[in-house]
């Protein structure tokens, strides 16, 4: 049997290394929770950078734009890049005239040229001139056209 001398001797030994597991127990839990948190963020800024550039490839140019005063119709011929597009809104002198993202998405192929018949949202008189904005995932063009 032990004696109270040999037990004291014992249960100190076991309290230091009780002590000690919690202590690697906690520094391995914040290793765990920071390394989970770092991947996170770092997946995150992955996924962006990797959405920007895409934005970035994405390439429209308007061509040519006209509008018709008797059926109060809008013409746009756009033209895009080697990457498709995703258009957002059209607006006409600053007023929204159509928005991709109400209704159904609108996605222009690659290295094609798409003609897009929007109606107007302003009364379209013959021989002025309107400002046409579209808005995509890549940015804004901008062009002037004639009513006829």
């Amino acid at each position: 049997m032990l004696s109270p001398r040999q037990m004291r001797a014992i249960s100190e030994i076991v309290a230091a290394l009780l002590i000690l597991l919690i202590i690697i127990s906690v520094g391995v839990s914040v290793y765990l929770y920071m390394f989970s948190r770092v991947m996170s963020y770092q997946q995150s800024l992955s996924q962006q950078l990797i959405s920007e550039e895409i934005k970035t490839r994405e390439y429209l140019l308007i061509l040519y734009v006209i509008g018709n005063s008797t059926n109060g119709r809008i013409t746009i011929i756009l033209v895009t890049g080697n990457w498709p597009v995703d258009l957002i809104a059209v607006y006409v002198n600053n007023t929204l005239a159509y928005d991709f993202a109400s209704s159904p998405k609108r996605t222009l192929p690659p290295q094609n040229v798409t003609e897009l018949h929007i109606p107007s949202p302003i009364a379209l008189t013959p021989k002025s001139i309107i400002e046409v904005k579209v808005i995509y995932e890549g940015g804004e063009e901008v062009a002037f056209g004639e009513v006829v």
